[in-house]
């Protein structure tokens, strides 16, 4: 599955390098979407495990079994925790599966859909918003205590919004969670900013600032 998954990743990158998408103004390249879903997203081939079959497709345990384990993965410790009925999520995850496969068909099936602009601008977009979260989630601090806010800055929060806080009708402990959710949000959000400006500086930059002004971004 991480084999697969990687080389998805590498090859929609490739896609993004070389523009495939818009050549110039006018001049609309269109991803081939049906053949990249059939190729890598779904599958006609009949495992001995096959989990379900959709008309001629098919999945198997082990593409089902790999998702789930990899679903799980993102969860923080807190949200595994909350998990009472490891069951009931399995369920959860199998129907949601199932319903994934069966919109991707109807996709594959709507070819004024799946070649229209708007959706090939969709899909773009979704690939490359998909890509920057998995990148940036793999640098993330192992150590989630980074981001856990002291005692003091829990009291300083509390002082500088005492009025919102006890106009909110929370109880003590309430207060004090909100505080560590809120601070542990900002801590978050400095540690993703600063990341990604490293990354920037990595690269060499060139703006057109006539197209800028076009854009209203002078």
């Amino acid at each position: 599955m991480q084999k697969k998954f990687t080389i998805l990743i590498l090859i929609l990158l490739i896609c993004s390098i070389l523009g495939i998408i818009y050549a110039k103004k006018g001049d609309l390249k269109w991803i081939d979407i049906g053949k990249f879903i059939n190729d890598y997203l779904i599958s006609k081939t009949e495992t001995p495990d096959w989990l379900f079959k959709i008309d001629d497709y098919c999945v198997s345990l082990d593409e089902y079994n790999d998702g789930y384990q990899f679903f799980l993965n993102q969860l923080s410790e807190e949200q595994k925790k909350l998990i009472t009925d490891p069951s009931l999520i399995k369920k959860q995850y199998f129907n949601n599966l199932l319903m994934q496969n069966i919109i991707l068909i109807k996709l594959l099936n709507s070819k004024q859909l799946i070649e229209s602009e708007e959706f090939q601008t969709y899909f773009k977009l979704a690939v490359r918003q998909a890509i920057y979260q998995y990148y940036v989630s793999k640098f993330l601090p192992k150590d989630k205590n980074k981001f856990k806010p002291s005692d003091k800055e829990i009291t300083d929060f509390y002082n500088q919004n005492k009025d919102k806080l006890l106009s909110m009708g929370l109880t003590a402990e309430q207060i004090r969670q909100y505080a560590i959710q809120e601070l542990t949000q900002r801590k978050l959000q400095l540690w993703l900013e600063d990341f990604l400006e490293q990354t920037k500086e990595e690269f060499k930059i060139k703006r057109n600032q006539k197209a800028l002004k076009d854009a209203g971004l002078d």
